[in-house]
């Protein structure tokens, strides 16, 4: 027999592949806008240039996509970050608000690791004043030809108002 013509050779190209990550990630409550101000860097890691990726922004408390910026190109061994993601936050929700940053959440990219394609950022959301107007009364004292007004105001909120004023207007 003729072992001679057993072997052979073949040759094999291996693709490097990218290695996107979640980097750098905060977040900070804009109290006066009512909104969370997400800041994060997509990695990639990989030795390949990603072209285009989404991010998804989601509220882990309602499971909801709030944003899916898109993000690229990313050159291989590169990095490009956002600072100005903006999340409206609901009325009437106070405390910690935890949100989801997920790289390629569609799979659409070939990653060589997608255990790094994940970060939360949490806020710190302070309740609200809500005054309101109780009680109300108006008498006319006809010997000094004047209103007295009696106002009561509550506050229904969470939080105390740093001030308030009321203002009075003749119609």
């Amino acid at each position: 027999s003729d072992e001679d013509n057993n072997t052979s050779w073949a040759n094999l190209t291996i693709k490097a592949q990218p290695d996107l990550a979640v980097a750098d990630a905060g977040a900070a409550f804009d109290e006066a806008q009512r909104r969370a101000i997400l800041s994060f860097c997509i990695v990639n890691n990989g030795d390949t240039l990603v072209k285009q990726t989404t991010v998804s922004i989601r509220d882990r408390a309602t499971a909801d996509t709030l944003g899916n910026p898109a993000m690229g190109p990313i050159a291989a061994r590169g990095r490009i970050c956002r600072d100005d993601q903006f999340v409206a936050v609901p009325i009437g929700v106070s405390g910690t608000r935890r949100y989801d940053l997920i790289v390629d959440p569609q799979g659409k990219i070939a990653d060589s690791s997608e255990t790094n394609n994940t970060a939360s950022v949490a806020i710190k959301i302070r309740g609200q004043p809500d005054l309101q107007f109780t009680e109300s009364t108006a008498a006319f004292d006809g010997a000094a030809r004047q209103v007295v007004l009696s106002l009561c105001v509550t506050n229904l909120g969470t939080a105390a108002p740093a001030g308030s004023e009321v203002l009075i207007q003749d119609r």
